[in-house]
């Protein structure tokens, strides 16, 4: 119950210990909870690493990261690989997600979740430590990002009025193939077919991303960008199992992103591993069954479930 309560509950430590004391007549310290929980973790480890194996073995994965403050991060006593961010690696297939608290935000991190030999496909944003985490042809961009990106820039008033028409122009042209490359997915998949529409799409993603002296300073990176990974953009049309965005992986992160609002993080990276483990197991068992979620955690935590 306490590790539902923390993990899927987003309750802090207070709050545990006034719904013990209120409604089960128990009183609980922070320090049983701190045992409570390190004891679950050590539980469920094995069903954590079924977890990744599954994600491993999938044909692809959804990552993404966010802030996760881990107080033991810049002391001298802090494990390699310590830092402030939480990464999230989540399947597209199945409800099963692998959270991993308190560790910096290099791209060694992400590869130590995902493992060495991963050849499945990645669907990411366009974060640098995602560009050589997955074989060549496996990198999936999510539309999405680029997409609020050049929405926000054409409502920003920053610009002049000539320079906010190209932006203006840009955001709206993005717009409309965005939605043409959900509209392709929609269709039956036909081999021929779906790479004559890919190559026409992939012309018009490059004439709005082409250079223009017009356009501002941060218009020109963005385009710069989109244009140097022009090809992973098009994963999702040429594989029909694959999303045009990294919905998925933020979905998981907000849920975490509250929790980190509540606690603040983690005192230490003990702390943060503890969490790791039971936020993977719990969040995938609560994303599978609600009405079976503590049965299965039951399962799982006797070792039944790898």
């Amino acid at each position: 119950l306490i590790a539902f309560q923390i993990t899927v509950q987003q309750f802090t430590y207070s709050q545990v210990r006034d719904f013990a004391e209120s409604v089960l007549g128990l009183k609980v310290s922070d320090g049983e909870i701190v045992n409570i929980l390190a004891d679950e973790a050590e539980k469920l480890k094995p069903a954590r690493d079924g977890i990744l194996k599954r994600i491993r073995d999938g044909v692809a994965v959804h990552a993404d990261e966010t802030g996760w403050k881990n107080a033991e991060s810049q002391s001298l006593s802090a494990p390699e690989g310590a830092g402030d961010w939480a990464w999230a690696l989540a399947s597209t297939s199945t409800e099963d997600v692998i959270f991993a608290l308190g560790k910096a935000r290099s791209k060694e991190n992400a590869r130590a979740s995902l493992g060495h030999d991963f050849q499945g496909i990645g669907v990411t944003d366009d974060y640098n430590a995602y560009k050589h985490l997955f074989a060549p042809g496996n990198h999936a961009l999510c539309w999405a990002h680029p997409d609020r990106k050049l929405r926000d820039l054409k409502n920003s008033r920053v610009f002049s009025k000539t320079k906010r028409e190209r932006c203006h122009e840009t955001s709206e042209r993005f717009g409309v193939l965005y939605a043409k490359v959900r509209e392709t997915r929609s269709l039956p998949f036909d081999t021929a077919e779906r790479k004559r529409i890919t190559q026409k799409l992939k012309k018009e993603f490059a004439a709005i991303a082409s250079s223009d002296s017009r356009d501002p300073a941060k218009l020109a990176s963005i385009k710069r960008r989109l244009m140097e990974q022009k090809n992973c953009y098009f994963v999702c049309l040429e594989n029909p199992s694959i999303p045009p965005d990294n919905n998925r992986a933020e979905r998981e992160l907000r849920h975490l992103v509250i929790k980190r609002k509540k606690s603040f993080g983690s005192k230490t990276s003990k702390g943060a591993d503890v969490l790791s483990v039971l936020y993977s197991v719990t969040m995938s068992l609560w994303r599978r069954s609600k009405r079976d979620f503590f049965s299965s955690y039951a399962t799982a935590a006797s070792g039944a479930m790898g």
